[in-house]
């Protein structure tokens, strides 16, 4: 993974992915993948699990997608594995999904 590949801005309708490389032996099993959505509170918008969400696991890749960016998919993802040996914890590896064009403001 690159650096700033963990922030993505994406506008209203369109889809991303963000894909995680795993170095380990054994690879986790596709049940061993876990990952966690935390709403950024946008307009009020908060306590609602966002759909079109799907984390499939290929070998050494891990891709979470999201087909169609609504207001509700903003914010942040966690993306957690784990084999036989040990393995990432809960909020370890945080991607953030934001508005296209839209800035943080600091209060």
């Amino acid at each position: 993974m690159e650096p700033g590949d963990t922030i993505r801005r994406i506008g209203i309708g369109n889809g991303t992915t963000f894909k995680i490389w795993v170095i380990a032996r054994p690879l986790p099993r596709e049940d061993q993948w876990h990952w966690k959505f935390s709403a950024r509170n946008l307009s009020n918008v908060q306590g609602r699990e966002p759909g079109d969400i799907n984390l499939t696991v290929s070998g050494e890749v891990a891709t979470l997608s999201i087909r169609s960016v609504t207001i509700y998919h903003y914010g942040n993802y966690s993306v957690w594995a784990a084999n036989s040996y040990g393995g990432w914890k809960e909020g370890e590896l945080t991607f953030t999904l934001l508005p296209k064009g839209k800035t943080e403001v600091s209060i």
